[in-house]
């Protein structure tokens, strides 16, 4: 709750209050005490900035979890239709955000992984896609096929399973390709997002709840379709991972918590017409339609 008695969303399911006495420039204080550009995060674990990094969200306190690692599950990039994002930008910016690993999960496609494996980094890398079931969409982390789309979405989430992946229920409660309370309760055993960078504060805050009510593990995702969203939610890990077999272990056994914020009405306007404007872009022929030789 902040001073006004007002519910605020957590940015950390574990993390503990920032000290009074850290340094002010790691809290993003300007001399005056005063935050510098951009709202910032606030919450009753701390406070997290996005005044600095060309507007990347830094990844707040880790004060007590300095070991965890810090993973955005949710990433898309040119490979989507809607985003702006290249391959070597979204692994330039992840590490210079604060994360230690991204997962690839552009829309029905794994027409990125080429790129996204072979390049050079000391991030850990997760290959997947975000699958279009029927009732909404499904994050397939650790897959390098697609599973299909347009399936029921028991009938996604045993296809990723099948594959060797782990199936994440993206962003519920948003208007249009989410899940809601039925598809939640029902799957009872699928991890999904309590934290989605690009969702409405007010979904993030009902499905946080939701997944509390019900005892379930969630996880946190930017979403991001642009290098500014890299890194604004994420998933928390235990220190023994270290690649990809580690974060499906961490995630099949519900190790993990989450982290980040959504957006106020205002974000989520200009990120819905931007979206557009790229999808535009890309249907008109004015960008290429690159790597889709790569989805057999």
């Amino acid at each position: 709750m902040d001073r006004a008695g007002r519910a605020v969303e957590s940015i950390d399911s574990n993390n503990p209050r920032e000290p009074e006495e850290r340094n002010q420039s790691e809290r993003g204080l300007n001399e005056k005490g005063r935050k510098k550009t951009g709202e910032g995060i606030r919450s009753s674990e701390g406070i997290q900035n996005d005044g600095d990094l060309n507007g990347r969200w830094r990844n707040g306190n880790r004060e007590g979890k300095e070991d965890w690692k810090r993973i955005d599950l949710n990433c898309h990039s040119v490979h989507s239709k809607d985003s702006s994002l290249t391959i070597a930008n979204l692994l330039k910016t992840a590490p210079v955000g604060g994360l230690d690993g991204i997962a690839i999960s552009d829309h029905d496609s794994i027409s990125g992984h080429y790129d996204f494996l072979r390049n050079s980094s000391d991030l850990i890398r997760i290959p997947g896609c975000e699958v279009s079931s029927i009732e909404g969409h499904i994050l397939a982390v650790g897959i390098e096929e697609i599973p299909g789309s347009d399936l029921h979405y028991l009938d996604t989430i045993d296809a990723i399973t099948d594959l060797g992946g782990v199936a994440i229920f993206s962003h519920p409660f948003r208007v249009g390709h989410a899940v809601g309370t039925e598809e939640l309760e029902t799957a009872s055993a699928t991890l999904f997002e309590g934290i989605n960078g690009r969702s409405l504060r007010s979904h993030n805050q009902k499905a946080v709840a939701t997944g509390k009510r019900l005892g379930r593990k969630m996880t946190g995702g930017s979403d991001a379709h642009s290098v500014r969203e890299v890194g604004r939610a994420w998933t928390e890990f235990p220190p023994w991972v270290n690649d990809l077999d580690d974060v499906l272990k961490a995630l099949r056994k519900g190790e993990v918590s989450y982290g980040g914020r959504g957006l106020p009405i205002s974000g989520l306007v200009r990120s819905r017409i931007v979206g557009t404007w790229r999808w535009f872009w890309y249907n008109v022929g004015l960008r290429p339609k690159i790597g889709q030789k790569h989805d057999n």
